[in-house]
């Protein structure tokens, strides 16, 4: 492991108020501040912004839980013949894709999509046994 480095710069009066303020906007210290903009070239999201992407991080999230709930009821209801059921699962699949891709998620195939909705079943069955 290598050791880490040192970099001093100075600051004007003025150079150090407005690099506060800017470390204010956007939650963090100077020194978090500079060494984000060094690497990264660019402006970081402000506090507002980041708490506003986990919100709807949460929401779309639970989409997810909301979408495996009804693919779970549909393969277990007697409703739907085998073909509604076969579409219905895959616009689900579809629905679950675009929400992740909001989130910049990688897509989820199919098998992998009916995996998850089959590991939800057994473990829903773990915990509510109606005997």
């Amino acid at each position: 492991m290598s050791k880490s480095k040192e970099i001093k710069f100075r600051l004007t009066e003025k150079e150090l108020e407005t690099a506060n303020q800017l470390a204010e906007k956007y939650g963090m210290t100077v020194n978090a501040l500079a060494k984000f903009m060094v690497l990264n070239l660019e402006a970081p999201a402000t506090k507002t912004d980041r708490e506003a992407i986990k919100k709807m991080n949460t929401k779309i999230g639970r989409i997810g839980n909301n979408i495996n709930q009804i693919a779970r009821q549909v393969n277990t209801s007697s409703y739907f013949r085998m073909d509604e059921k076969e579409q219905v699962i895959k616009s689900l699949l579809e629905i679950r894709n675009d929400t992740r891709n909001l989130v910049g998620k990688e897509e989820i195939s199919e098998e992998e999509f009916r995996k998850e909705g089959q590991a939800v079943m057994r473990s829903s069955r773990n915990l509510f046994s109606w005997k």
